[in-house]
Parts: C-alpha cells; sequence; structure tokens
C-alpha cells in the first residue's frame, strides 16, 4: 500500500520466468507442397522458391521487443525494427559452415491467441517462416537443415536434427495414363453343353456298375474345377434289386463305403460327404426311392445292407451330399 497525503495506492507486482530463446519445433504451413517418405519430409518447388516454406516456432522470445536490447531475440510488428533473425540451410551430412548453402534474413511473425472463453488477447505465438533454396539442377534432390539465427548467431533446436531436416525435390510431373490397349474382339462363345442337370432326381445318369452301383440320381449338381458336389444321391445298386436313398452314418465308413460307390461307378474318386446326423431325405425322392441302404463292405462290389430304417424318409442319418473329384460323366451338366 502506498499512502499519499490524501489518495492511496494499491501496486501488485507479478514475476515471470521466460525460457531460453530456442525453436521448439519446425512445421510445414499450408499451401507448401510436401510429401513424407521413409520419415524424412519433403518440400516440392515448381522450379522457384515460391510457397516453399518452413516454418520455425519459438518459444522463449518474448511477443514485444519494448525495453529489449538487440542482442535479445523478440518480436516487434514495427517495420522500422531492424531484421535481425536469419535462416541458414546446411547439407544435412556436414552441418559445418563451408557446407552453408543459404542463408538470408527473415522477419519474424507472430499469429493472435485468443482466449477460447471470452475472446480477450492471451498472447501470440511467435514463429519465422524459411525458404530454402531450389537446386540449381531443378530435377535433382539436395537434403538440407535448418538452423534459425539472430544476429548471426545459432538458436537452440530443441528437437532432433531429423525434425528440422528436409529433402527439397522437384515437384513429380502428373502421371500419364498408359495407352489403352488395342480392341480386340472377344472369340465367339463356345457352343452350350450338350448334356442334362440332374433335376431334383428326374434324371437318370448310367454307371458302370462299380461297387453294384448301375445308376445314379441327384437332387441337384454344383462345383467347378475338378469337385463337384452331388446332393441327396440315389444309387440303383444291384445287389439291392432297384433304386436306394443312402445312409451316411454321420461320415462313418458306412457312409463312406457308400459314397466312394457313387464316385467310383461315375469314373470319379471319392473326396467327402456330410458328417452331420439327422433323418429322412427331402420330401420330393418319394417317386424315386422308397428305402434306404448303406454298403458295409468297401472295395467292389462290397456288401450292402438293402433295407436301413423307416425308408427314405425316414432314413437314420441320411445322405445329404457325396462329394467327388474329376470329371463329370459325359452328359452330365451342373444344376
Amino acid at each position: 500500500m502506498l499512502q499519499g497525503a490524501s489518495t492511496s495506492y494499491r501496486a501488485t507486482i507479478k514475476s515471470t520466468c521466460t525460457a531460453a530463446p530456442a525453436v521448439k519445433y519446425v512445421s510445414v504451413p499450408k499451401g507448401t507442397a510436401h510429401a513424407q517418405a521413409d520419415g524424412v519430409r519433403q518440400l516440392l518447388h515448381d522450379g522457384t522458391e515460391d510457397g516453399l516454406v518452413a516454418r520455425a516456432h519459438f518459444v522463449g522470445v518474448p511477443w514485444t521487443c519494448l525495453d529489449a536490447d538487440l542482442d535479445v531475440p523478440c518480436y516487434s510488428p514495427s517495420s522500422h525494427y531492424p531484421a535481425l533473425f536469419g535462416c541458414a540451410w546446411h547439407k544435412a551430412a556436414d552441418g559445418t559452415e563451408h557446407s552453408k548453402v543459404g542463408q538470408k534474413l527473415a522477419e519474424i511473425e507472430a499469429e493472435r491467441i485468443p482466449n477460447t472463453s471470452d475472446g480477450e488477447l492471451v498472447g501470440y505465438a511467435v514463429y519465422l517462416d524459411c525458404s530454402p533454396p531450389v537446386p540449381n539442377d531443378h530435377s535433382s534432390a539436395l537434403t538440407l537443415t535448418l538452423t534459425v539465427t539472430h544476429r548471426g548467431q545459432p538458436i537452440l533446436f530443441q528437437g532432433a536434427d531429423a525434425e528440422r531436416t528436409f529433402v527439397i525435390g522437384l515437384i513429380p510431373p502428373p502421371s500419364v495414363p498408359p495407352p489403352s490397349p488395342p480392341y480386340i474382339a472377344p472369340p465367339p462363345s463356345p457352343p452350350p453343353p450338350v448334356g442334362y442337370t440332374a433335376s431334383s432326381w428326374s434324371q437318370t445318369f448310367t454307371a458302370s456298375g462299380w461297387g453294384s452301383v448301375n445308376a445314379v440320381r441327384f437332387q441337384s449338381v454344383t462345383g467347378s474345377g475338378g469337385t463337384y458336389r452331388f446332393d441327396w444321391p440315389l444309387a440303383n445298386v444291384g445287389a439291392c434289386g432297384g433304386w436306394r436313398a443312402l445312409h451316411s452314418g454321420c461320415g462313418n465308413v458306412n457312409g463312406q463305403n457308400g459314397c466312394t460307390a457313387v464316385c467310383t461307378a461315375m469314373g470319379m474318386s471319392f473326396s467327402s460327404l456330410n458328417t452331420n446326423c439327422g433323418s429322412g431325405y427331402p420330401s420330393g425322392v418319394s417317386p424315386y426311392a422308397s428305402t434306404c441302404a448303406y454298403k458295409g463292405g468297401s472295395g467292389n462290389p462290397g456288401s450292402w445292407t438293402c433295407s436301413y430304417g423307416s425308408g427314405a424318409l425316414g432314413c437314420g442319418n441320411p445322405m445329404n451330399f457325396c462329394s467327388c473329384s474329376g470329371s463329370l460323366p459325359s452328359g452330365m451338366l451342373v444344376d
């Protein structure tokens, strides 16, 4: 409290600790063509320095030069204040003075920072825009490291050297699309295949008789490339005297024997069959088979149990599908 004859004054003294002047980081402002490869930033030019900028952001550089000596790095908005900051670019592999490829003074700038709650001024972010030199051979690339100076003396950079190192290169030309290949008319479509689909057991396909299987029917045939699936197979079993639905046994040896007989009798090889259990063929099979059977013995002809379960519609653990590998028999088409 300061007291005069008739007036009292209250004074508040605030102390502020300021960090030593340094470059905190270097960014690439909007409008500068840039890229990044293998962790190294690239500044891209069109043969000139126009718009080619790396921006050094300061810490510890006050945003006023009032009462500051010229040796103190600071920001002044006055155009009469001398330009004391500089941008020095060195070849990255050699930071010595003789490797310097460009140095020039630059005007320090500051960006107003408002308070987000009331918009009042908080301070200014002080930065320096530095334009690197463009290689004489515009087609070549030049790797340069930036050093910011004040009155010719380098200012500390707080980050790693890689964060202020750039490859200066030419903006790549726009890619030219390859020429369109000459038009080649497609070959004529092959004639439609001659044959029949399974058509829900309505089509009969003659078999060789291997394993006592003389003919086969299927609900549908699907597949390609040498592996085909035959859904809900029926077999005309010579040992049983007629058509039979087939028992799969949830994929056990009886089911494998029956599927192998079906595949081999068509000139193909056993691939796989369903391993799930269940009961009964679909109701549409009734006009084509009424009894269920299984092949208990392997080989040719092997033994057959010609009646199993409660007919085709009650066949226990039926053969949902039998898959074979090889070529389809002549005249058989996939559905």
